[in-house]
């Protein structure tokens, strides 16, 4: 349990950065902290503190449950908030109702909980087990918890249904948050069950304590997979920014050697590999830059190469054993690299020239891939040496 704790409150620090932003921000920031709260409350010495600082038998029970109904609803509105693009925004009204349910239970708890015929405990669920009004108030948390918890898993799943949320890792995150809130039904479900038993005398297989035991550890595994579904989304953006600037860095070259030759298409001022890495802002509008700052120069460059010698220079890579989109984009790559030799030796564009038709790309992602792998070919010596050749074939 300790473990947990220590969990949670690092994910309360490492998410008290953005509470300040969105709403829907603030509600995951809120239903960390007040989770990481509630279990903090659990701990042994941490009960025995609450008690003695603020006077009341048991208090650290209070505070637990009802820091998890607070944790609850503010994962609903996470939940809900996550949701918003794929169905209409949620009515004030309505989250006015949803918060006053909230509001309800843990009233009726507190009401409940100063009821009881409490005594000094670790374990309030064991002590009280037979207890009418304690079993009553422990199944207004567990019914909240388990009501809470399948919206959300429903919301979750509605989520995935929808054809418009990204595949890979962000929808592996929303499996794993999903698989979380069930978990969190199933622990409320069985939850119930074993104090309801206890109530009318009956035992559940192994006894009450190891079916509590049971139920806490499916409590655990629940709280550990909601927290690394949310910690996938900032993993995917790492993953995306990773590899927007490993693509930058591998067009670096080519970029630059192009944008030398036709400095007019190039927006603000040319940066090295250096500034390239350094600069952390605009990283995926310098990526968009850098593909069409590319084509633009190839555009420029066009005109430059006889359709007759890129023909037999085209040959001879394939004679190499290059084949399929190997050979395609070694071939842009010699033209690129054979316009450039050509402008610098001030030929005029021939008659019949040689203008290879862009890859065809339907988004940044398949642009980009194409992009490097001609920027790879590009540095190959054999594509240098072939471009070479075809420049200096005589008319």
């Amino acid at each position: 349990m300790t473990a947990l704790v220590t969990i949670l409150w690092v994910a309360v620090i490492w998410r008290a950065t953005p509470i300040r932003q969105e709403r829907w921000k603030r509600a995951l920031w809120v239903a960390f902290a007040a989770l990481a709260v509630a279990l903090t409350a659990e701990l042994a010495p941490v009960s025995r503190f609450l008690d003695q600082t603020g006077g009341v038998t048991d208090l650290g029970t209070l505070i637990k449950h009802l820091a998890g109904i607070v944790a609850c609803a503010a994962l609903l509105d996470w939940v809900i908030a996550l949701n918003s693009p794929t169905t209409p925004p949620v009515p004030a009204r309505r989250v006015a109702v949803r918060h006053a349910i909230a509001l309800a239970a843990m009233a009726a708890m507190t009401v409940l909980f100063f009821q009881i015929d409490r005594r000094e405990t670790t374990n309030f669920a064991e002590t009280q087990a037979g207890s009418g009004i304690a079993t009553a108030y422990l199944l207004t948390f567990e019914v909240y918890l388990g009501v809470a918890m399948g919206i959300a898993t429903w919301m979750f799943l509605t989520v995935l249904r929808d054809p418009k949320t990204p595949r890979g890792l962000l929808a592996t995150g929303v499996w794993t948050l999903a698989a979380g809130t069930s978990l969190g039904v199933v622990y409320a479900a069985l939850r119930s069950e074993v104090l309801t038993d206890q109530l009318v005398g009956g035992h559940g297989p192994g006894g009450d304590r190891t079916a509590m035991s049971a139920t806490d550890a499916i409590q655990a595994a629940a709280i550990l997979l909601i927290i690394v579904g949310t910690f996938v989304p900032p993993v995917a953006r790492a993953k995306a920014a990773l590899a927007d600037y490993r693509a930058l860095y591998r067009l670096h070259p080519l970029w630059w050697d192009l944008t030398a030759a036709t400095p007019k298409i190039v927006l603000g001022s040319r940066r090295s590999r250096t500034q390239d890495l350094l600069t952390v802002r605009d990283r995926r509008s310098r990526l968009i830059r850098r593909t069409v700052e590319i084509r633009d120069s190839a555009l420029l460059l066009r005109g430059l190469v006889d359709e007759g010698h890129y023909a037999s220079a085209r040959g001879r890579l394939a004679d190499s054993g290059l084949s399929g989109e190997q050979l395609e984009a070694a071939c842009e790559a010699m033209w690129l690299r054979a316009s450039l030799d050509a402008k610098s030796a001030s030929r005029k564009p021939v008659g019949s020239a040689r203008n290879p038709a862009p890859h065809p790309s339907l988004d940044l992602a398949e642009e980009v891939r194409w992009l490097c792998k001609v920027a790879n070919a590009y540095r190959d010596p054999a594509v240098r040496t072939t471009a070479t050749r075809l420049v200096l074939e005589p008319k």
